[in-house]
């Protein structure tokens, strides 16, 4: 896995989602991670990685990058099915790279 790329698209992009497969992106409860943008590095991902696994997301919001386990959904049901169960805000999309929002 590589890092160093994931760290420079997240500050490129907003944001990056590292998934085994599925389309629709939902975070796993218990797994978020807040830091502050300017301390966001490649040693800060390695250890959360390890911590959480392969399956992962990062988003900038404002000044700050938050990282979540995801679940990685093939079926659009199932994905808003789960994130209102976990009382998520949104799922994220891949293929259309947009958020679907749930409140």
């Amino acid at each position: 896995m590589d890092y160093k790329k994931i760290v420079e698209q997240t500050k490129a992009d907003g944001g990056y989602t590292h998934s085994k497969g599925g389309r629709y992106v939902v975070a796993v409860p218990g797994f978020e991670k807040i830091v502050p943008l300017d301390e966001f590095n490649t040693d800060i991902l390695k250890y959360y990685v390890s911590y959480v696994g392969e399956e992962f997301g990062t988003w900038i919001d404002g000044n700050t990058v938050t990282l979540d386990k995801v679940e990685c959904i093939h079926k659009k049901e199932l994905a808003l099915k789960l994130g209102k169960q976990r009382n998520e805000k949104a799922i994220y999309d891949l293929l259309e790279k947009k958020e679907i929002r749930l409140k």
